[in-house]
């Protein structure tokens, strides 16, 4: 299911290409205007509102993602492994490595599956030691994974399809830190995960909505005009 910041792009998709359809309608063939300036600046300007409109609610959603991963992350307990009680702590040192080894080779789809069984598991009351090391593991792949992606792809948002997968991880591996600390909030990764995909959401918007609504060249222009020399 999409969230609201997916939401908010699509619904700038459609406006964008709303924007288009209206401007065009505004010049005749040839390009010339098809309506006296007063009169096309009007409904221009009318436009223009409406797509900034569209734009502002990918704002919100955005500044409602960054609080949100704020108050996670001061949720989130400085040691989780103080949960776990010294048996608990000692069956997790000695099967942290194969946990660890495994989530790093297992594809995303088979990983998803693993976390799926194990939230199931026991009615969905999940061995605490597993919870520990598998939503450990899952947190570490996911954190992995979007810096994988960003170093192949710079400057590129990632995919829907790997976004997706590791959102249905996110989720898994939530329920998982639960059974240990019913109380904890986001791993560091996550949160930069969720901020950087938000901060890349946002400037693409703007940059695209600057683009078609000449707020852009306008700003180059008149750069170029007070520094010229």
């Amino acid at each position: 299911m999409a969230d609201a910041i997916e939401r908010a792009q699509a619904d700038i998709e459609a406006a964008l290409a709303r924007f288009e359809r209206n401007t065009a309608e505004l010049h005749l063939p040839d390009g010339s205007k098809k309506y006296a300036d007063a009169v096309h600046d009007t409904l221009l300007a009318g436009h223009v509102t409406a797509l900034h409109n569209v734009a502002a609610d990918l704002d919100t959603a955005v500044e409602e993602e960054v609080a949100t991963v704020q108050r996670l992350r001061e949720a989130e307990e400085d040691d989780p492994t103080a949960q776990l009680n010294p048996a608990e702590l000692q069956t997790a040192n000695l099967r942290a490595l194969f946990v660890q080894q495994d989530a790093e080779h297992l594809t995303l789809p088979q990983l998803a599956a693993r976390l799926r069984g194990i939230v199931a598991a026991g009615n969905g009351k999940a061995d605490r030691v597993q919870a520990f090391l598998w939503s450990r593991a899952a947190s570490l792949r996911i954190g992995a994974e979007d810096e994988r992606h960003r170093a192949a792809n710079p400057g590129q948002a990632l995919p829907a399809e790997l976004r997706q997968q590791l959102a249905t991880i996110e989720n898994y591996a939530s329920q998982l830190a639960a059974v240990v600390a019913p109380k904890s909030g986001i791993s560091e990764e996550e949160a930069r995960r969720r901020l950087t995909r938000s901060r890349e959401a946002l400037a693409d918007a703007h940059r695209r909505v600057g683009e078609v609504d000449g707020s852009h060249a306008r700003l180059r222009a008149g750069l170029a005009a007070r520094y010229a020399v």
